[in-house]
């Protein structure tokens, strides 16, 4: 490269140095601009492009030296001005690499950006995203990069309205506990309620409504987050292992015949549970997927069917159906039956009951059997006792009432699992939290 340039030949060395660039050619890119910076030391923006360069092959302290060299022999009121056009060069980069899906690229950039300038908001939030599109962010960045602090400043910043929402949306998205979104969305609540950029009501609206969802996910994700420390701490008695170790089926069964409730011992007939699963093989590729209880599963639908002698002349419910498709399955097989549950829309439609398992509003009589599988033991408060006064209504004289499994021990507890928010929920009294270790 000679060392005067004229105007066509630069902008041509310039134009295949980006060029270079956009093919990922580094060291090729690198060459132009250290031959520019030898004929023309004077011209700052070679340094700034050298430096990107550098860092895109993973030279960061050359890049940061590389542009520290242009910022030498510059009087002190030139710093600001150059600072401005090294972060443009950057900035221009960083979209490049969004555009493109470079996200990592764009994060190692942004964060270097955010050394320069690490009050830029725009910057610290678009880093929070990048985090989250790379699969990396950790609620606590919303704190260390200082975008909750930034956000609450009584400093005059200019927010990009949609960078906020995006993230805001994306936060709703992040699978790991995040209790920080609680306080982000706080902080947000009040910038855009102060912010000229939020000036459409509908769109403040729909905003304002985005923000409590996250406000909400971070209330319960801190809730979670400090069960998951009691579970942590908690001794070998307040964790359900250990009561399936220890726990005494012949005496449960013997108070269970001093409390007159008849119990008989039964065998599973595999060869019949077998043909069964023949007869019935929608129920059996329903579950196959779920890895170690498909079996489990498929048995409690067996036994159901059996000791209830379910037959074409039943009308059957299933209780706290949920997304079960039992009562489908029963119709495929000729059988009237519906599916209950508190979830659904309330009232009868078609075969699904929307309803409290313990105040159906259902006529008295109106079926002859119904089942619940691994639903009983979720059911709080009096619910249980409520449902059973219920059932007892609901099915007709002759009527039969399956609880698979029947969980019952000892010690009167109530097992949860330090991953659902219990906040809200209160411990039956007399009760004991049990931690769920599955």
């Amino acid at each position: 490269m000679n060392t005067k340039f004229s105007v066509a030949g630069v902008v041509h060395w310039k134009e295949q140095a980006h060029k270079y660039l956009v093919q990922g050619q580094y060291d090729l890119a690198t060459n132009f601009y250290e031959k520019a910076i030898a004929a023309e030391p004077e011209m700052k923006s070679h340094y700034w492009h050298l430096g990107l360069l550098l860092l895109l092959q993973g030279q960061e302290t050359e890049a940061q030296t590389t542009w520290l060299m242009g910022m030498v022999e510059t009087e002190e009121q030139q710093i600001s001005l150059l600072t401005i056009e090294l972060l443009e060069v950057l900035e221009t980069e960083a979209k490049r690499r969004e555009e493109l899906a470079d996200y990592q690229v764009a994060w190692v950039i942004r964060n270097h950006i955010r050394e320069i300038n690490p009050s830029e908001i725009n910057n610290l939030l678009q880093i929070i995203q990048l985090s989250i599109y790379c699969g990396t962010y950790k609620g606590e960045d919303l704190i260390n990069l200082g975008v909750i602090e930034a956000l609450q400043s009584e400093a005059d910043i200019e927010v990009k309205s949609n960078l906020l929402i995006q993230i805001l949306q994306n936060l709703l998205k992040v699978p790991q506990l995040s209790p920080e979104k609680q306080e982000f969305a706080r902080v947000c609540l009040v910038y855009i309620q102060n912010s000229e950029e939020f000036a459409d009501v509908a769109q403040k609206l729909k905003v304002m409504e985005l923000i409590a969802k996250v406000y909400n996910r971070g209330k319960v994700e801190k809730a979670i987050a400090n069960q998951l420390q009691a579970y942590q701490k908690s001794s070998q008695q307040e964790r359900h292992k250990y009561y399936d170790r220890t726990r005494n089926y012949p005496v449960l069964r013997e108070r269970f015949i001093e409390a007159k409730v008849p119990v008989e011992d039964r065998q599973i007939d595999l060869e019949d549970f077998e043909k069964w699963l023949e007869e019935f093989p929608e129920i059996n590729q329903f579950y196959s997927g779920w890895s170690d209880v498909h079996i489990e599963k498929c048995l409690e639908h067996y036994l159901t069917y059996k000791f209830l002698d379910i037959s074409k002349k039943d009308v059957h419910i299933d209780v706290a159906a949920c997304s079960s498709i039992w009562a489908n399955i029963l119709i495929q097989h000729g059988i009237a039956a519906y599916r209950l549950d508190l979830t659904y829309p309330l009232g009868i439609n078609g075969n699904q009951i929307g309803a409290d398992a313990g105040n159906t509003k259902l006529p008295s009589g109106f079926a002859s059997t119904m089942s619940l599988h691994c639903a009983y033991e979720t059911f709080e408060g009096d619910a249980d006792i409520r449902f059973i006064h219920e059932a007892k209504r609901v099915l007709t004289e002759k009527g039969r009432l399956a609880i698979i499994p029947l969980y019952t021990d000892k010690t009167y507890f109530i097992m949860s699992s330090p991953y659902a928010d219990l906040s809200e929920i209160e411990l039956d009294s007399g009760a004991i939290r049990v931690w769920r270790e599955d």
